[in-house]
């Protein structure tokens, strides 16, 4: 059984070419995204997508509800697929990393304050400033499934000691590191803040303790006025010469890079990429965004008894220029 990978539009078009029906179609739904079957003789023609996209609006408007119908029984073993479709063991998860064209998402290497005096900027009467700027924002939609990070890097600010609420006491510049209060609040005391500031442009994607993480598929997203600089997608492991007796430090480190994938420019991500799709704008996006998949023929795993972790980062640690753009990582999770 040889599997074809199509874009949506190009299954369709075979679809419609060899006459075949709707409930001929089987799908699953992981993640938020489609895969979406169908048998061709010895072929297996198969096409992905999220379920959010214009290609997963038309598969459910239009196909979904006639497909996955049940495979009739038969007795005839010489009529039977000669294929079995199966899910590896272990859970599938989707991990998407922060936007690389906003560092206020860059919540990886942030570093933690609490209770910081905030000061009166000068020339304002209601604007108080912080000593660092790009703070995290975790909490507008800027970060792919933004509730299941941990609650530590959101922001928290106090008159005199008491919690006050934004959108209604204040409004915060996370790029700034400002709050501006509200006509309608009048601030009693001393304005403190907790908060989370971006330092680096790293994303980590490593396995718990006793996992293994599988990683089956790669996608970057970005819109089409990007403007990027060299990133690195490295593979770190443990040290096999780390002496614990002493301190870590660089002369010393507990891990060292064991491999490093660089792409200088949009010209070597295309380069790379077997399945590139233009999406039109709609909603928020007012670009097209781009999407390049990367396929691995075997998956590369992430041991963490070997300390196995793999690291995105833009080597300047500038934000790329554009709307927006990010990777998100396939994933099987397994135990050791």
């Amino acid at each position: 059984m040889k599997e074809i990978k199509l874009k949506w539009i190009d299954f369709k078009a075979n679809f419609v070419e060899k006459s075949f029906k709707k409930t001929d179609i089987q799908y699953f739904l992981r993640d938020n995204r489609y895969t979406v079957m169908i048998f061709d003789g010895p072929l297996l023609m198969q096409s992905s997508f999220d379920a959010d996209s214009l290609d997963g609006i038309d598969f459910e408007t239009n196909f979904k509800p006639t497909t996955n119908s049940r495979i009739a029984k038969t007795t005839n073993l010489t009529d039977l697929p000669m294929v079995a479709i199966y899910q590896s063991e272990g859970d599938f998860d989707s991990i998407v990393t922060h936007d690389l064209c906003d560092k206020t998402t860059w919540f990886n290497d942030s570093i933690r304050v609490t209770t910081e005096t905030l000061i009166l900027k000068s020339g304002t009467t209601d604007t108080y400033k912080s000593a660092n700027t790009y703070w995290i924002d975790l909490t507008h939609g800027k970060h792919a499934k933004e509730y299941r990070i941990n609650s530590n890097y959101l922001v928290n600010i106090y008159d005199n000691g008491v919690k006050i609420t934004e959108d209604v006491d204040y409004s915060i510049d996370y790029i700034a590191g400002e709050i501006v209060i509200q006509p309608n609040y009048t601030v009693v005391g001393v304005i403190t803040a907790d908060y989370s500031y971006a330092t680096t442009s790293n994303f980590v994607l490593k396995p718990n303790p006793g996992e293994i993480f599988r990683i089956n598929h790669v996608e970057l997203d970005f819109a089409a006025n990007l403007k990027m600089s060299p990133v690195e997608f490295q593979i770190w492991v443990y040290n096999p010469g780390f002496n614990p007796s002493l301190p870590e430090s660089q002369t010393n480190p507990l891990k060292v890079l064991a491999d490093k994938i660089l792409y200088n420019n949009e010209k070597d991500i295309l380069k790379v990429g077997n399945n590139i799709t233009k999406i039109a704008p709609w909603g928020a996006l007012t670009n097209s965004v781009i999407r390049c998949e990367f396929d691995y023929g075997k998956p590369l795993d992430l041991v963490s008894s070997m300390g196995l972790e793999l690291r995105l980062r833009i080597l300047d640690d500038m934000p790329f220029i554009g709307e927006w753009s990010s990777a998100t990582f396939y994933v099987t999770k397994e135990s050791e």
